[in-house]
């Protein structure tokens, strides 16, 4: 067996320890590579799609067989179930955005009419 065959079925082996699931960079079904194993950290993963080829770590929603991002900065979860998580998160800071504005110019009018 020569080095390159031995490599391929050393990641063949890894690859099947992980279930196939969507890549939150480029949204396809992928079997990821896994990188970096820790048994008190989730596994750190590339994706294997040739043109995203980004860092990726299993999504920590339980039943979600999604890839989250796995950069630097590690999110939690995949894309589908952070979209699922803060459904609404637009229409709340413009509802504060709007109570604020509201406030404020109530406040101003309140003290523009004080003072004349």
């Amino acid at each position: 067996m020569n080095k390159d065959n031995f490599w391929d079925s050393v990641n063949n082996a890894i690859k099947s320890e992980k279930v196939v699931g969507l890549c939150s960079f480029c949204k396809t079904e992928i079997k990821p590579v896994i990188v970096a194993g820790s048994l008190t950290n989730r596994d750190y993963c590339i994706c294997p799609n040739k043109k995203c080829n980004q860092p990726i770590v299993v999504c920590l929603t339980p039943g979600c067989d999604n890839y989250a991002n796995g950069s630097l900065i590690r999110r939690p979860l995949c894309h589908w179930c952070f979209q699922k998580a803060t459904p609404n998160v637009g229409n709340t800071i413009l509802k504060a955005a709007s109570a604020i504005t509201t406030t404020a110019a109530g406040f101003y009018i309140k003290k523009r009419f004080n003072n004349d």
